[in-house]
């Protein structure tokens, strides 16, 4: 037997966006307020968005493994409220983007860069980190995503010619 799908309903859906991107402000907010009792100078800003960035596309990478879950798929305005809304507003990098602006305006070039630079390897390795994860909580062999390639390794263990 088969679960019916509701039929969408777009004040559901944005309701619990809305809802997410509420917590998820809260949360950036919080993990922001640490890094500022923590670091006292102008990295306290840089520091909180990284790690903010970092533990949302870890989570974002654990959200996506349960996907074509039964629950998701019965009820796809939960997964867009958790995915869009919460994480999407912890992970902002609005203010990742303002700590990169911030750092150009009052340092030197090579900084703005470099923010770039790690902002964007760190939310991609979190993202994997949190498939990764997934993978392996769940049994499998091979924590590598999909999307890096195959394995040139069969499942019986025998190297593919």
């Amino acid at each position: 037997m088969t679960t019916p799908v509701k039929p969408p309903s777009i004040l559901n859906e944005l309701c619990w966006i809305y809802g997410g991107a509420i917590v998820g402000l809260s949360w950036r907010m919080g993990v922001d307020h640490a890094f500022s009792l923590v670091y006292t100078d102008h990295t306290s800003g840089l520091f909180g968005s990284l790690m903010s960035n970092l533990l949302g596309c870890f989570l974002m990478g654990v959200l996506t493994q349960f996907k074509s879950d039964s629950f998701f798929v019965v009820n796809p305005d939960i997964y867009n409220g958790l995915s869009v809304g919460l994480l999407g507003s912890f992970t902002t990098f609005s203010s990742w983007m303002g700590a990169a602006g911030l750092s150009l305006w009052e340092y030197e070039g090579g900084n703005f860069f470099m923010i770039i630079l790690v902002g964007l390897c760190t939310s991609f390795c979190g993202h994997i980190a949190g498939i990764a994860f997934v993978k392996l909580l769940s049994g499998g062999t091979s924590p590598r995503p999909e999307f890096l390639g195959s394995s040139n390794v069969q499942s019986r263990g025998k190297v593919k010619k």
